[in-house]
């Protein structure tokens, strides 16, 4: 499906991704919501009737699938969402894509945007943490890959970049996930397991952690991802202290919410640290 630039001298993370895959509903109805973004948190954005309609029949193709629904059918058991189709897709609606400020009273972000697009803080890439927005950006010759710090399994990847003039320390993304999925298992994360027992997934008997804390009220779900290797590093005032594993290396993909900040903390077991231009 995709082939990742690993000890190879090329300055390109992906070198080919199938793009076949680019024809499914859900990658379609993705890619249709990327141009309603403009990743300049202070440039105030706003959904009108078009736009809404381009949400909604993203949600739409979302909520087909099995995933998603194997997803639903937990929290329903749970009774953590609403039971009625409707009202979970309004529910979404106002978790992923509410408008909040990360600038100066900018409606300029929502939870989709940080995670699914990007957003550009000053001269930071904050987000961005899906791997097809990644892959899109690269090939249009928009980001500058710098090389990569973890990678494990083709799972997940934690890289350093610059996209335009906007720089990225420390980002990274599961890899090769459809739409489908990092939408529905940060969904599930989010909405049920809070606090210090972690939500724990094993994808391809790679270990996912997820543990919520309550910060502040906001109004809408704000999503972000910070990745650190065996220093503190702090990507917004979300997050105050994120400490590494010194036997070990982490990332951690945190999701500040309403209000309560996720973290699905990503780990690599008995590993050294290695930064590698490819």
């Amino acid at each position: 499906m995709f082939k990742l630039c690993v000890g190879m001298k090329t300055f390109r993370l992906f070198t080919w991704v199938n793009e076949q895959l680019l024809n499914r509903s859900t990658y379609r109805a993705y890619l249709d919501l990327v141009p309603l973004f403009h990743p300049e948190v202070s440039i105030d954005e706003d959904w009108n009737a078009e736009e809404k309609k381009k949400i909604y029949a993203f949600l739409d193709e979302i909520m087909h699938t099995k995933v998603f629904n194997l997803m639903w059918e937990f929290l329903l058991e749970k009774k953590l969402v609403p039971e009625d189709k409707f009202q979970f897709k309004n529910l979404l609606f106002t978790q992923w894509f509410g408008l909040y400020t990360r600038s100066h009273g900018h409606l300029g972000s929502s939870g989709f945007e940080h995670v699914f697009i990007g957003e550009w803080r000053k001269h930071i890439v904050e987000g961005q943490h899906y791997w097809l927005r990644f892959y899109s950006l690269e090939k249009q010759g928009h980001i500058n890959y710098k090389g990569w710090l973890l990678h494990d399994k083709n799972v997940a990847a934690t890289i350093h970049y610059d996209w335009r003039s906007h720089h990225k320390e420390i980002g990274g993304f599961l890899i090769g996930s459809s739409p489908e999925f990092d939408f529905s298992l940060f969904t599930l994360c989010f909405n049920a397991k809070r606090g210090q027992n972690a939500c724990k997934v094993l994808i391809d008997e790679f270990p996912i952690h997820v543990t919520s804390f309550r910060i502040e009220h906001k109004p809408f779900i704000n999503v972000f991802m910070n990745s650190r290797v065996k220093e503190k590093f702090q990507e917004n005032n979300a997050v105050n202290d994120i400490q590494s594993n010194t036997t070990g290396q982490i990332t951690y993909i945190c999701l500040s919410t309403t209000p309560w900040i996720i973290e699905v903390v990503t780990k690599y077991e008995k590993q050294e640290y290695q930064s590698r231009k490819c």
